[in-house]
């Protein structure tokens, strides 16, 4: 138990730059929760943009031989982008649950 709070608490610290979340009262839980759902939509916003970007890499029609490796190249950054975006939307959801500052049915933390 420890070490989730540890983990999260450093998650916490990162997106949010909340250093003490198991410390807060319910009123000053309260008090950055808008906070909180802003972080998370934006977050959710860069995974998005990112998933849209790679789906335009993984559509091209315009690879030839002279731009196969850069359209490669480009594609994989795309899908790294998509990986690093979704991996810090969710442990943000996952870190802003576990401190209770967000409901657990909430749709794009799912």
């Amino acid at each position: 138990m420890v070490a989730f709070n540890d983990h999260y608490a450093s998650v916490m610290k990162k997106e949010f730059q909340l250093s003490s979340p198991d410390r807060l009262s319910s009123s000053e839980a309260d008090m950055v929760r808008p906070m909180v759902y802003s972080v998370l939509e934006k977050l959710r916003q860069e995974a998005n943009t990112a998933k849209e970007v790679e789906l335009k890499f993984s559509s091209r029609t315009d690879i030839a031989p002279d731009n196969a490796e850069q359209a490669i190249t480009d594609f994989r950054s795309a899908q790294k982008k998509v990986s690093v975006a979704s991996q810090r939307l969710y442990g943000a959801c996952r870190a802003a649950r576990y401190f209770n500052l967000i409901p657990g049915d909430l749709s794009f933390c799912k």
